[in-house]
Formats: C-alpha cells, sequence, structure tokens
C-alpha cells in the first residue's frame, strides 16, 4: 500500500515538477536561499503549521520501507533504460527522487531518461525550491488520506456501524496527528477530532442499548427454556409413570422399580412415586423368592439327574459341551497382515462390485480393449490395459465365440485370464489388466502366516509291553523305546518345496515374493492370488489329518460242557463212628483186606493209601460155626474224569445214597449218581481310540506277587531260607496300528492283541531244604491267548481275526466183569461216567474311522435356546 500511494503521488507531482525545470532556463544560477546545503540533508522551509519546529525523522519500518522502495524503483528505471523505454525509465527515476532526494544514481537515471527524450539538463532547481515542493505533495498526501479514512467514518456512522467508524476517525486524526507537515490545531484536526467523540458517544451509547436489550432477550431465553423444562419434566413424568404402571401389570417388577427410581431423580419428593416404589420393591421381592424355589427345585432335578448319567458309560467317541462349542466354533487360525498392506475401502468396494455384477458374456470377435471397455461400462469401473498387456499377441488376447452362463464380473474375468494369460488387479481405484508374465500380475504382495503344526510335526508311537509269566532267569520286560515321529504329512522343508514347485511359478525368483519356516509354521509373502492356492492346498493336505480310527476287540471265549457219573458200590460195613471201629466179624482181623492196590503193611497213617485202600466190607455172612464170609466192592476210575479241574466239570457233589440190611447176612450198598451241565460266555472287550498311521497301546493287567524261590543261607547247624518274590501281569493288552486307505473306505491294521489269565489259587508245591522246617514254593498257571497279525477291513466292518475250538470228551466205565454186562444186574455191579468239555474261542475286531468334523453338533443352540431347555 505504501508504494502504491507514492506511486500516485509521484504522478501528480510529475508535470509540475517538469514545468518547474522547464522554467529555470539552461543555464540555472545557483540557490541561495535558505542555509548552505548538503548531501545529506534537505532543508525544510519554515512555516506557521509546524509549531514543533522540524519534523523528527521517521525510523524503524518506515525506513526499512522506503530502502526497499527506493531500489525497487531503481532497478525498474535501470531496466527501462536497457531497453528503450525512455518515459519509463523517467518515470521510475523521477519516483525514486521523491523517495529520496539526495540519491545520485536517481538524479543520474533521471538525466539520462531526459536526454534520450530530447529534453535539457535539469539541474538549476535549487535545493529550497525542491523541499518546499516535497513538502507540499506530502502535506497534500496526509491531508487526502485523512479526508478518506474520515469519509469511511461518516459512511459507518450512517449504517450504524459506530465501532468502525472510531476506528476510520482514530486513523484520520492519527495521520494528521503524527504528520510532520500538520499541526494539531488546524480546522482539519478539530473536524476530525469532534468527529471522533460523536463516535464515541454514539459507540458508547449503542454498546448501553446493545447490553440491555441483550440481557432482556437473554431473560426471555431463560424464561422460556425453564418453563419448557417444567413441561418436558412433567411431560417425562407421566410417560414413566405409564411405564411403571405397564411393568407393573407385566409382572416386570425390577423395570418398574427402574422408572420410579427415573421418576424420582425429577421429582424427589412425589408421594406417588415412593408409595409405587414400596409396592414394586415387596413385589419383586416375592417374584426372587419363587424364582429362587423353581431355581432350587431346577438344580435339584438337575444335580440327580447328573449323578445317574454318571452310572452310564460313555459308548459315543465324542461328546460335546454345546455351552463350550458355542464359543469354539468361533475360532479361527491365527495369522496376520499388515495394517498398510489391507484393502483399502476404495479396493473393497471395487471388489464387491465386480462381485455383484452377474450376466451372461458373450463376445463373438472382440479383442483387448473391446472387451476391457464392455466390463468397464457393464461395472461402471475404470479399466486400464498395461503395456505388458497390450504387447501380447492379439491373437491370444482375442476372444472369438465367447460365451459364459451368467456369472459374476470376478469370476468372468478369472476364466478369461485362463484363456487369454491377461491377468488382472484392483490398482489406485481402477482394474488394471497385465500379462501373466509381468510381476505385476497377482497385484500387490503382502505377509501371511500359516499354522502347520498338525501337517509337519507327527505323532509318536506307543508301543505296548507284551504280558507273559516270566521263566526263572529272565530278565524283567521293558518298554520299548519310541521311534522318532515321523511327520504326519511332510516335513517343513519338503513343505516348503511342494508350495514353491507348484504354486507361482517363477514369481519366487523374482525378489519380492519369499516363504519361510519358523516353529510349525511358514510364513509367506506373495499375492492374493498365491495365497489362495496355498489356503487350498494346505485344506487339501490337512483333509488327511486328524484321522482316527476306533478299534473294538472282542475276546469271545463260549463253554459248554456236561458230567454225568453213576456207579453202585457195596462196602463200608461197620459203626457210625468217626474213627472207623472195625464192624461186625472183622472186629479180630485188623490186618484183613484187599491188596489190588498194593500189600498192607506198606499203608499207615503216616503215609495213607490212594483210592482203593478201604478194607471195609460190603457183605458179611457168619455161618455160625468156624467160617465166615465177607466181601467188597468198589468201582474206581484210573483218572479224573473230567478234563481240566480248575474250569471244567468235576463229580463232586449229586445224589450220595446208603443203604444197609442187617440180618444174618449184612449188606450196605452205595449209590452216587452225578449229571451237571454247564454253558457259559467270557467276553473280553478292549477299546482304543489311535491316531492314523502311529502305533498305540492299551493293557489293564493285575498284578500278583507269589513266592517263586528261596534263597538260603547257611548258619551253624540250620539253614535259613529267605523267599524270592515274584510278580505275574495277567489281563488284557492290545498293541495295534491302523493306515487309513486314501479313499478313507477301509483300514489296514497291524494288530497283536494279548490276553494272560492267571489260574487262582496259585498251586503250590512243599520241599524240605534237609534241615529245619518245609518250605512251600508258588507254582503259577496261566493260560495265554494272543494274536499276531495284519488285516484289511472296511470302515465300521467287523473282522474275525481267528478262533480255537477246543471239544475234550471222556467216557469211562468200572464193574465185575460178566455182572456189569447183565442187563439190569449190571446197574449194581458198575459205574459209568461220561464228561463233554467243549470250549470256543473267537477273536473278533470292529474298526471304525473317526474324522472329528464329521461329529460336529449339526445344531449349536444360543443362550435364550439353552436357557428355555433347547438345546438340551
Amino acid at each position: 500500500m505504501k508504494k502504491s500511494q507514492l506511486f500516485t503521488l509521484a504522478g501528480f507531482a510529475f508535470p509540475a515538477l517538469v514545468a518547474f525545470a522547464g522554467c529555470t532556463g539552461p543555464e540555472p544560477a545557483p540557490v541561495k536561499a535558505g542555509p548552505p546545503t548538503t548531501t545529506g540533508e534537505t532543508p525544510t522551509p519554515a512555516t506557521t503549521q509546524d509549531p514543533q519546529g522540524q519534523p523528527q525523522e521517521k525510523g524503524g519500518l518506515q525506513d526499512q520501507q522506503r530502502a526497499a522502495l527506493l531500489a525497487d524503483a531503481l532497478r525498474k528505471a535501470r531496466r527501462a533504460l536497457d531497453i528503450g523505454k525512455w518515459v519509463e525509465a523517467l518515470r521510475e527515476s523521477s519516483f525514486a527522487l521523491k523517495v529520496d532526494p539526495n540519491s545520485a544514481e536517481a538524479r543520474d537515471l533521471f538525466t539520462r531518461a531526459q536526454e534520450f527524450l530530447g529534453e535539457k539538463r535539469v539541474n538549476q532547481i535549487s535545493s529550497q525550491e525542491s523541499a518546499i515542493l516535497r513538502w507540499q505533495v506530502q502535506q497534500t498526501r496526509d491531508e487526502a488520506r485523512a479526508t478518506t479514512a474520515a469519509q469511511v467514518g461518516d459512511a459507518q456512522m450512517a449504517a450504524g456501524r459506530f465501532s468502525s467508524a472510531v476506528e476510520s476517525y482514530e486513523r484520520a486524526v492519527t495521520i494528521l496527528k503524527y504528520s510532520p507537515f500538520h499541526s494539531s490545531g488546524s480546522a482539519l484536526f478539530t473536524q476530525l477530532s469532534a468527529k471522533l467523540e460523536d463516535a464515541k458517544k454514539a459507540r458508547t451509547s449503542a454498546m448501553a442499548a446493545k447490553v440491555d436489550q441483550d440481557r432482556k432477550a437473554s431473560e426471555e431465553a431463560q424464561a422460556k427454556a425453564e418453563r419448557l423444562k417444567l413441561i418436558a419434566q412433567r411431560t417425562r413424568a407421566r410417560r414413566l409413570f405409564e411405564d411403571a404402571n405397564r411393568s407393573f401389570q407385566d409382572g416386570q417388577y425390577q423395570r418398574c422399580l427402574d422408572s420410579i427410581e427415573s421418576i424420582l431423580q425429577v421429582q424427589p419428593w412425589d408421594s406417588n412415586a415412593l408409595a409405587l416404589k414400596e409396592l414394586a420393591s415387596r413385589a419383586r421381592h416375592d417374584q426372587n423368592l419363587e424364582r429362587l424355589r423353581r431355581t432350587w427345585k431346577s438344580e435339584w432335578s438337575k444335580l440327580f439327574d447328573e449323578l445317574s448319567a454318571e452310572d452310564l458309560p460313555q459308548n459315543e467317541v465324542y461328546r460335546y459341551d454345546l455351552d463350550v462349542w458355542r464359543t469354539t466354533r468361533l475360532r479361527g487360525p491365527l495369522e496376520f497382515k499388515s495394517v498398510g498392506e489391507e484393502d483399502s475401502p476404495e479396493e473393497a468396494a471395487i471388489m464387491a462390485k465386480l462381485n455383484s455384477v452377474k450376466q451372461e458374456f458373450t463376445f463373438n470377435n472382440a479383442t483387448l480393449a473391446d472387451w476391457a471397455k464392455y466390463f468397464g461400462d457393464r461395472t461402471e469401473i475404470n479399466f486400464i490395459v498395461n503395456k505388458s498387456a497390450a504387447e501380447m499377441d492379439a491373437g491370444a488376447t482375442t476372444l472369438t465365440a465367447f460365451q459364459l452362463p451368467p456369472t459374476t464380473a470376478a469370476r468372468a474375468l478369472d476364466i478369461i485370464a485362463a484363456k487369454t494369460g491377461v491377468r488382472w488387479r484392483i490398482n489406485n481405484s481402477t482394474v488394471e489388466l497385465v500379462s501373466s508374465e509381468s510381476k505385476l500380475a497377482g497385484g500387490r504382495m503382502y505377509y501371511k502366516q500359516y499354522l502347520v503344526n498338525d501337517i509337519v510335526e507327527g505323532v509318536p508311537s506307543k508301543p505296548g509291553i507284551e504280558p507273559k509269566l516270566s521263566l526263572p532267569g529272565d530278565e524283567a520286560a521293558a518298554p520299548p523305546e519310541e521311534a522318532e515321529a515321523k511327520p504326519t504329512i511332510v516335513d517343513a522343508g519338503k513343505l516348503q518345496e511342494l508350495i514353491r514347485a507348484n504354486i507361482g511359478g517363477d514369481s519366487w525368483d523374482s525378489g519380492g515374493a519369499t516363504i519361510s519356516e519358523l516353529r510349525g509354521s511358514i510364513i509367506v509373502r506373495h499375492t492374493r492370488q498365491v495365497h489362495k492356492q496355498i489356503d487350498k492346498l494346505l485344506a487339501d493336505l490337512r483333509e488327511a489329518v486328524g484321522i482316527q480310527v476306533d478299534v473294538e476287540s472282542r475276546f469271545l471265549q463260549v463253554t459248554d460242557n456236561f458230567l454225568e457219573d453213576v456207579g453202585v458200590d457195596f462196602r463200608g460195613l461197620g459203626n457210625n463212628s468217626a474213627e472207623g471201629v472195625p464192624g461186625r466179624g472183622i472186629a479180630n482181623r485188623p490186618n484183613v483186606g484187599f491188596d489190588d492196590f498194593g500189600r498192607r503193611e506198606n499203608i499207615n497213617p503216616a503215609s495213607p493209601g490212594t483210592v482203593g485202600t478201604g478194607t471195609e466190607p460190603g457183605a458179611f455172612f457168619d455161618d455160625g460155626g468156624d467160617g465166615d464170609f465177607f466181601g467188597r466192592t468198589e468201582n474206581l476210575f484210573d483218572s479224573s474224569l473230567n478234563g481240566d479241574a480248575e474250569r471244567d466239570l468235576t463229580n463232586a457233589g449229586g445224589l450220595s445214597l446208603q443203604w444197609a440190611y442187617l440180618n444174618d447176612t449184612e449188606l450196605e450198598m452205595i449209590l452216587r449218581a452225578v449229571a451237571k451241565n454247564d454253558r457259559s460266555q467270557e467276553i473280553t472287550a478292549p477299546r482304543l481310540l489311535v491316531y492314523n498311521n502311529t502305533r498305540a497301546n492299551m493293557s489293564v493287567l493285575r498284578q500278583t506277587t507269589y513266592i517263586k524261590d528261596f534263597e538260603v543261607e547257611i548258619a551253624q547247624a540250620a539253614a535259613v531260607a529267605n523267599p524270592v518274590i515274584g510278580v505275574v501281569k495277567d489281563g488284557v493288552a492290545l498293541d495295534v496300528r491302523p493306515v487309513v486307505s486314501a479313499d478313507r473306505r477301509f483300514i489296514t491294521m497291524e494288530l497283536r492283541p494279548t490276553v494272560l489269565d492267571l489260574v487262582l489259587p496259585i498251586p503250590t508245591f512243599t520241599t524240605t531244604l534237609g534241615v529245619g522246617q518245609p518250605i512251600t514254593l508258588q507254582l503259577p498257571r496261566t493260560t495265554l491267548k494272543k494274536v499276531r497279525t495284519t488285516v484289511t477291513m472296511p470302515d465300521g466292518g467287523t473282522v474275525l481275526l481267528g478262533g480255537m475250538k477246543i471239544s475234550n470228551k471222556t467216557r469211562l466205565e468200572s464193574g465185575i466183569p460178566v455182572l456189569s454186562q447183565i442187563p439190569i444186574i449190571s446197574f449194581l455191579f458198575g459205574r459209568r461216567g461220561e464228561s463233554v468239555a467243549n470250549t470256543n474261542l473267537l477273536i473278533l475286531i470292529r474298526a471304525t474311522i473317526i474324522i472329528p468334523r464329521e461329529h460336529e453338533p449339526k445344531f449349536v443352540p444360543n443362550y435364550f435356546e439353552t436357557l428355555s431347555g433347547g438345546g438340551k
């Protein structure tokens, strides 16, 4: 603004200066008026308008502005001279002289411009006349500025903008007050000061009126707001009363209390609200008591239902807790992705648009540019053909007789990419078509983590110990060492090679794509398309992960035993004394007896005889003279009628009938008749859930200790026997290794079932050490049943691994020759026994493939269905 004002004043003063210079003539005389001037000072005329003497020099910012204006004017004058614009050079140099009359360069430029214009040098202007002219120009300038500011103030006063008018008048007064060319007592200064005072008074009055008006408006607004607030409070209280009433009638007492509390916050002393609050509190208390009683009853019934359920064994392989599964099914794999590489909202919107546009796509003979434009028109998305795609063979990128059924635009672009090799990607809110060989074909790359523990880390096998009875000198069986676990599918290194070889092609060598393994996970940096292919590959590999086999084995032993033993003996005459006093006729014959089982003298109480050593007669007749007759029959079997006394039937029990005839002839007959039938089924059923392609075992064994030996310590005249304790394990052991086929329809299993039975009580053997007391050793007797085989069976099928059928038939007869062959009479003089023992052992295996995701609950109740019992 400073510069423009000076330019205007210079324009006004320039004609006067030229005219004044022309009147001086070519040879001006030196100026003698006033004090002598120097190059650094300008004379000031003595006028009555400046009562304070010479004007004060302005410094600071004003000096800097003058220096800047001077430099700018000199620069423009020099440039005008250089290019031949003499009038412009004269004007700029004249302006520079007005800014600094003592500038030698400005005066030189002014003179040169006059010479080029054909004017004479004007050097005869006296310094006093120049100073007077400058003073008049500056005085006029200040008056014009003050008058302009006053006119602006008058306009603002007329418009009622008193504050702005005061500022304008103050600006005008300040211009005259600090101008060195005016005095404070001038008429203009007095006039402007009066206008300033009037403006201040008007401003004060206006401000007072404005304050009074604002106060009244504020009071009215506050009163109106209070009225509206009171109306709103009453309306809200009435509405809350209605809500409380409805809630109380509906039995929602807590909601009723909440409404009443809201009323009391607005109207704390409302008697109706207080009364309703007390009534609702009592009703809520009664309702809570009733709910508590129902809950107690329900929980009590639930507790006993759970106790009853605990007595029932679990038959299914998996049993899900639906409450826990409701949260578990929402979980996903752990992964990360950089925030800066996530899809922007614009890219997501474009992808959604491509997936939403669905139509038929038909191209008869469309070039790359044609079908790109077609997709752009249909999807309203900008399609750009990249240079790499444009340079491809036109025949390969042209769609000829190409037709697709209704499908999405994204799917259509994928199909076209597979046909033509032109890939697409979203870039900068556009769809860019690039060559499949271009590095940009797959879009930008980002990191993604894949957890592959279940694929690369194997499950160790658990071989078991085969139960058996250890022989003397055998070392204790140690558990077999576990082999190093093999990867479930493939190890981490081969998995990376598999991904590189089958996905992405040569893009892994471009420098941007990376793949690395870190503690059971692989971290891949690649494009979206490659990540999708990796996801699919890992999903396909996981189809074979987590497969288990439920192996149920059955050791079925069926026995069918029959025994019959019938015979008549004539023996046992004597009294009923427990000491066996000899009967009549043999009282004086203690050594009389039968010797069919050895001589009588070899039988004594210390070494009793075996069966058939009794000497009691069964028939006795005394002729009254010196003779008597007696005899005895006892039908014996030289072997046991049963095959296995520990397991098969015995002839103990049954009917034992004793008949005695007492007369001159004494007879005693003993009838024994036994018939037994036994049918039994014994099932041993171990069940084991095994991970696919691993070895597992299950054993249910009982440990029994026994005395297997003695360690003899010789002392003086004595031998001390220290027992050696052995342990025998009997029970069931199942060792199995299943391998599921690729189609998951068949199972190949390596089976090693074993059943070891210990006969109880353990038989004993007594011997002596030569001195001291006899010692007793225990000789365990076991039955071992085992199978070692590999079979292939269908899923859910049952296979008969093997069986063993044992049939033991025994028929024994004992009697008196000839008499035992006569019908009817043979019954009295013979004994017949028959035993049949049939045992059938079957080993059955049933295997079922267990895929966990197939056993997931099909229906998971929500929270409200669980509360109402819908999920039970």
